[in-house]
């Protein structure tokens, strides 16, 4: 039975189990006491805003074009925004 190697970060216990079966490997694992992954209290806020349905629809799309979130796509947007409003000292572009 084949041994699981050692992996140091997230992306090479990816890109292993993405090309191996756990089946194979099952004599290896043991019981976990405790969470290996998980995620740090986010310091985020959910915040709402009202927009038509048409605007929606088509940011969802591009969205979904880009590979994104709508919320990830316009999450960036105001990121992009506050750094030039706050670079110009709030007077626009």
């Amino acid at each position: 039975m084949a041994k699981i190697p050692e992996l140091k970060t997230r992306r090479e216990v990816r890109e292993f189990w993405d090309t191996h079966d756990l089946t194979d490997y099952l004599e290896d694992l043991e019981p976990v006491t405790e969470e290996i992954f998980v995620r740090p209290r986010s310091k985020q806020k959910v915040l709402s805003i009202r927009i038509e349905r048409r605007l929606a629809e088509l940011l969802k799309k591009l969205a979904a074009r880009k590979g994104l979130a709508t919320s990830s796509l316009v999450r960036s947007w105001i990121v992009e925004r506050l750094e030039e409003e706050l670079k110009t000292g709030g007077r626009g572009s």
